[in-house]
C-alpha cells in the first residue's frame, strides 16, 4: 500500500510540473519573438528554470516539450540557432544537437574566431559531462572546429609564425602553460606544478609556468546553455592573487611564474604572450591542458606537446605532438586518417599524479561510519551528474546492513537525490568535499566507478590507500587502473562488489595489486621522462 501511495503522489506531482511546463513554454515563446538575432537574459532565465523541470517529467512529456523547442528555431537567426540548439543539448541530450552546433560554427564566416574558440571549449565540456555525445563523427567536428578556430586566430591577428630552428632555441629552457590554475587540491594545478618541479629537479633546466586563464574564456561568449561544471568558473579560475606572485612554491621549487589579465585570449595579450615566447626561444612548450589558443599558436614556432587532462581520450588540438594516457586504438586510427594527423603526433604514456599531503589521522567514528561496515567510496566533482539512476540503481541492489556508500566530493542535489532513492537516507554517507581526501578514503573499502570520463586522481588516491577499484572500460579510471580492475557494465559490477565484500582472500590480493599500480602512478619523474625523451627524439634533439 506505502509503495502505491508514493507512485500516486509522484504521478500527481509529474502533472503539476507539466502544467508548469506549458506555461513556462508560453512566455518563452513570447519572449523570444521580441527580438531578431538576440537572446535576452529573461529568455536565458527562462530556460534555465525550464530545464529543472524538463527532468521531473514522463518520457513522453519529455518528447513534446522537446519538439516545442525545435519549433521555436528559425533557419535565418544564427545565434538563436546556436542557444536552441545548446538547450536541447542541455535537456535531452542528444548529439545531433551538438553536431549542429559544431557545423554551424564550421560553416559560417559571421562567426568571429573568438566565438569559435568559445564554442569548442564549451563543446569540449558538453562531451565530459555527456558520454552519449563522444560519437566519431562528434569528435571529428570538434577536431575540425578547433583547428579552424587557431588558423582563423592568426590570419585575424596577423601574426608571423616562423619555426625557430632547433640550433637558436634555449637548450635549458622550457615552458610550460596551463589555462586553469586554481588551487593545490585541483588536480590540473598540480599536474603543471609536479611537470615544473621535475623539469627543474631532475632535469636541471629552467622552466617558466604561464598561466593563461583561457579555462574559463569570455572572450567571444555568446548565449549558450550548459550546466555549470563544480570548480570552473570565471571566478576559480582568475585569482588576483596570482598576479601579484612571480614565483609558485612546490616540493620545495621555486618555479617562475605568469599569470595572464582577464578574458583571454584576447588579441592584445595573445600577441604580447607569443612575442615573448619569441624572445625567450624555448627548447619546447608543455600545454597541460591542450586547448591553450596561445600553446596551440605557438606550435608554429616550437614544438608544443600538449597533455590532456582527459588522458584516456585524443585531444582536439593543433600542437605538434599530444600524450595519451594508453594504447592507440583502432577507432583513434581511423579518426587520425580522417584528419591527415600522422600516428607521430600521439605519444603513448603513463598519467601521472601526486596528492596534497594527508594532514591528519581520524577514525571511523570522527567520519561518522561504523567500525564493521565495508564502505563504498563514490569520488568526484561533479557527482550531481556523474551518480545517474542506473548506477544507483546497481548499487542499491548491493546494499545491506553492513555495506554502504560514501559519497565523497560535490554533490550539490544530495537531499532531492536521496528524496528519489529513500534507501540511501539509512545506506548511504554524504560527505562532501574534503580538502584532504586521504584521511577519509583510508577508511573506506572499495572505489567504484561510475561510468564516466573523470576520476583519474581520485581512484589513484584510494589505490593508493590499498583500495581496490571497480570500473567499466571506459574512461580516465579505466586507463589509470588496467584490465584487472575493470568489468563489462553494471551487472558485472554488481557481482565484482559482491566478490570483493564476500571473498577476503580475492579482496586482499586485489588490494595489494591496487597498491603496486598506485605506486607506478606516482612516479612522474620517470613517465615524464619518458614522454619529453620521446618527443625530443622525434624532433632530433636530446633532451639531457
Amino acid at each position: 500500500m506505502e509503495k502505491t501511495w508514493t507512485r500516486i503522489i509522484r504521478l500527481d506531482s509529474g502533472g503539476i510540473i507539466m502544467e508548469q511546463t506549458k506555461k513556462l513554454l508560453e512566455i518563452i515563446s513570447e519572449e523570444i519573438t521580441q527580438y531578431e538575432d538576440y537572446v535576452s537574459e529573461k529568455l536565458q532565465m527562462l530556460f534555465l528554470e525550464l530545464d529543472e523541470k524538463v527532468s521531473e517529467l514522463a518520457q513522453g512529456e519529455k518528447d513534446w516539450v522537446e519538439q516545442q523547442i525545435k519549433n521555436l528555431i528559425e533557419s535565418n537567426f544564427l545565434y538563436k540557432r546556436i542557444y536552441l540548439n545548446s538547450v536541447l543539448m542541455q535537456m535531452f541530450g542528444k548529439v545531433e544537437y551538438l553536431e549542429e552546433i559544431a557545423g554551424l560554427a564550421l560553416t559560417n564566416s559571421k562567426i568571429r574566431p573568438a566565438t569559435k574558440y568559445f564554442l569548442s571549449n564549451k563543446l569540449f565540456a558538453c562531451l565530459i559531462l555527456n558520454e552519449k555525445l563522444g560519437t566519431e563523427n562528434a569528435r571529428y567536428l570538434l577536431w575540425k572546429l578547433s583547428q579552424q578556430s587557431c588558423n582563423e586566430y592568426e590570419n585575424y591577428l596577423e601574426l608571423e609564425l616562423n619555426p625557430i630552428p632547433k640550433e637558436e632555441r634555449n637548450p635549458n629552457l622550457i615552458l610550460v602553460i596551463t589555462d586553469h590554475f586554481v588551487h593545490v587540491s585541483h588536480a590540473p594545478t598540480k599536474t603543471a606544478l609536479d611537470r615544473c618541479a621535475m623539469i627543474k629537479k631532475k632535469l636541471h633546466k629552467e622552466c617558466l609556468l604561464i598561466h593563461t586563464t583561457e579555462g574559463v574564456t569570455r572572450e567571444g561568449e555568446i548565449p549558450f546553455l550548459i550546466r555549470a561544471i563544480p570548480g570552473y568558473t570565471l571566478e576559480t579560475c582568475f585569482n588576483d592573487e596570482h598576479s601579484k606572485k612571480e614565483y609558485q612554491e612546490w616540493n620545495g621549487v621555486k618555479i617562475p611564474f605568469v599569470q595572464s589579465e582577464r578574458n583571454m585570449p584576447n588579441p592584445i595579450d595573445v600577441k604580447v604572450l607569443i612575442d615573448t615566447i619569441k624572445q625567450l626561444k624555448p627548447l619546447f612548450i608543455i600545454d597541460i591542458g591542450t586547448a591553450s589558443m596561445v600553446a596551440n599558436l605557438s606550435s608554429k614556432l616550437v614544438p608544443v606537446l600538449g597533455l590532456n587532462l582527459c588522458f584516456s581520450e585524443l585531444a582536439f588540438t593543433t600542437e605538434t605532438y599530444q600524450a595519451l594516457g594508453r594504447k592507440l586504438n583502432d577507432k583513434d586510427l581511423a579518426l587520425l586518417r580522417k584528419l591527415d594527423i600522422p600516428k607521430s603526433h600521439v605519444i603513448e604514456s603513463t598519467f601521472t599524479f601526486s596528492f596534497v599531503p594527508q594532514k591528519q589521522n581520524l577514525t571511523r567514528e570522527q567520519i561518522g561510519f561504523g567500525e564493521n561496515e565495508f564502505i563504498i567510496a563514490v569520488v568526484g566533482f561533479r557527482l550531481d551528474i556523474e551518480v545517474t539512476s542506473e548506477f544507483i540503481v546497481m548499487l542499491e541492489s548491493v546494499l545491506n546492513e553492513n555495506i554502504k556508500i560514501a559519497f565523497i566530493g560535490v554533490f550539490k542535489e544530495y537531499e532531492k537525490f536521496e528524496e528519489r532513492h529513500p534507501i540511501l537516507k539509512t545506506n548511504a554517507y554524504n560527505v562532501g568535499y574534503q580538502e584532504d581526501i586521504l584521511s577519509v578514503i583510508e577508511h573506506c573499502n572499495l572505489f567504484v566507478n561510475p561510468i564516466r570520463k573523470g576520476g583519474g586522481s581520485s581512484c589513484v588516491e584510494a589505490m593508493s590507500k590499498g583500495l581496490p577499484v571497480v570500473t567499466t572500460k571506459h574512461g580516465d579510471v579505466a586507463a589509470n587502473v588496467g584490465e584487472m580492475f575493470c568489468v563489462n557494465d553494471y551487472n558485472e559490477m554488481r557481482e565484482q562488489i559482491n566478490k570483493y565484500y564476500q571473498d577476503s582472500e580475492f579482496y586482499n590480493e586485489m588490494s595489494g595489486k591496487a597498491l603496486e599500480r598506485a605506486s607506478i602512478l606516482q612516479d612522474t619523474d620517470h613517465a615524464f621522462y619518458q614522454i619529453m625523451n620521446e618527443m625530443c627524439q622525434r624532433e632530433g634533439m636530446t633532451l639531457d
